[in-house]
């Protein structure tokens, strides 16, 4: 989605923050680490990113209030025609209060700026965007079993020790396995 943004529609007044989490990586999922990345993405390469940097070089090691992130970004947002928010793999994040805290600060960003477009991905049986403000516009993917087939096939064909007979064992275990993902 990024590199579709970026060829079609970041010239010189748009700009993309990715926000990717990772369910090992408990720590960064916090509302304030969320919002700190989007801030440093957003000022990266603008006239605000050096005082940005001096600021946090001379406060405490501290992060500021979710309240203060989000002004910083709304203050950015407003040096670009649009911007572009995505969020991958919500699904990640732990579940209940980060995740919920997490969405109730991009729900904010949004009521505040037109001009801040969402892009968010999540399994839907563990997220639920409901409480967004903007109209939700959501689809559900699947694998089918030849996709994953053609996939497995090619990793494992890559690897030369292992015998036909082997990967056909393989790939016909894995698409009964597959059946209804």
């Amino acid at each position: 989605m990024r590199d579709y943004l970026e060829e079609n529609h970041c010239s010189g007044g748009a700009r993309i923050a990715q926000i990717y989490f990772d369910y090992k990586d408990i720590e960064n999922q916090t509302v304030q680490k969320v919002l700190a990345r989007m801030l440093k993405q957003l000022a990266s390469e603008t006239q605000l990113q050096h005082q940005l940097e001096t600021f946090y070089e001379g406060s405490s090691k501290d992060l500021p209030s979710t309240d203060d992130l989000i002004s910083g970004i709304l203050v950015l947002v407003r040096e670009f025609q649009q911007v572009y928010i995505l969020v991958d793999a919500l699904d990640e994040c732990v579940e209940g209060t980060r995740s919920g805290h997490i969405l109730a600060a991009v729900n904010h960003l949004g009521q505040q700026s037109e001009s801040i477009q969402f892009f968010v991905t999540s399994r839907p049986h563990l997220t639920s965007l409901r409480p967004y403000s903007r109209p939700v516009i959501q689809f559900e993917l699947s694998a089918n079993a030849s996709d994953i087939e053609l996939l497995v096939r090619h990793r494992l064909e890559e690897d030369k020790s292992m015998s036909p007979d082997f990967v056909g064992e393989v790939l016909e275990r894995l698409s009964i396995s597959a059946q209804g993902m």
